[in-house]
């Protein structure tokens, strides 16, 4: 069954068709922004992670700086 699978989702991806269509320059903008703020996305969940993952430990460093000024 995998195997038949497999093969037809290769037959599928190799065919080739025209494809007839026009893709003007604007829609290489859109991707460029969709791909940087994808990136920008990613870094801030990254970021929200590791700020999680240093806080259990207690070696987040924002929160230190904040002790300090506090003392």
């Amino acid at each position: 069954m995998k195997r038949t699978l497999l093969t037809a989702g290769i037959l599928l991806a190799t065919s080739t068709a025209p494809a007839l269509a026009y893709i003007d320059p604007i829609t290489g903008s859109i991707v460029l922004q969709a791909l940087i703020g994808g990136f920008a996305a990613a870094m801030v969940a990254i970021r929200g992670v590791r700020d999680r993952v240093l806080g259990l430990f207690g070696l987040n460093k924002a929160q230190t700086a904040d002790d300090q000024a506090e003392s």
